[in-house]
């Protein structure tokens, strides 16, 4: 049934693989360029943006996959435990496809609430997620996880969504996939 819904999907492989390059890039900027520039963890998080527009443009196996493998590759480079971030974004994807079902993101308005709402949500999951591994509050702290930081990291991100969103249209216009219906 999912490799039916991927083989009739109307997200073409061409403008998948340009999403999934995109996933690449945005780790090797947060990894690299971002870590050198910014000690303080006051970066947005464009990897959680993309996560979002799947969720709300791309069908639920499809956009699924991407946002798996996008927290994937970002396991593979953060040194956290391992699956912390797949399963973080999974959730988001649910939810932003959720978002989609139930309401229309026409406006960069509605883009940079649900996007705020959603990385409030992904931080507050991380943390939480860490605490239940094992992590101490005092680790956590340490690790340079502070709450004035992490705020400022969520309220960029959602800053710079619609621009994000805008690039990703480019390739993958948000009408091109419609909501599966209820089964």
């Amino acid at each position: 049934m999912i490799e039916a819904q991927i083989r009739n999907s109307a997200a073409p492989f061409k403008a998948m693989l340009y999403l999934f390059v995109f996933a690449f890039v945005f780790l090797v900027l947060d990894t690299t360029v971002w870590s050198w520039v910014d000690r303080n963890h006051f970066r947005p998080d464009f990897t959680l943006v993309l996560v979002v527009y799947l969720g709300l443009s791309l069908p639920l196996a499809a956009g699924g996959v991407l946002a798996g493998i996008s927290g994937l590759l970002t396991d593979v480079v953060s040194g956290g435990p391992a699956g912390l971030f797949m399963v973080v974004y999974l959730v988001i994807f649910g939810l932003a496809q959720l978002a989609r079902q139930k309401l229309d993101p026409a406006s960069a308005t509605y883009k940079i609430l649900l996007v705020l709402a959603l990385a409030a949500t992904a931080e507050v999951l991380t943390w939480g997620l860490l605490f239940v591994l094992g992590w101490s509050l005092g680790r956590l702290l340490e690790s340079g996880l502070l709450v004035v930081s992490q705020t400022i990291s969520v309220s960029i991100t959602a800053l710079i969504s619609p621009a994000l969103f805008w690039l990703f249209a480019r390739v993958h216009p948000v009408g091109d996939a419609k909501p599966e219906e209820e089964g």
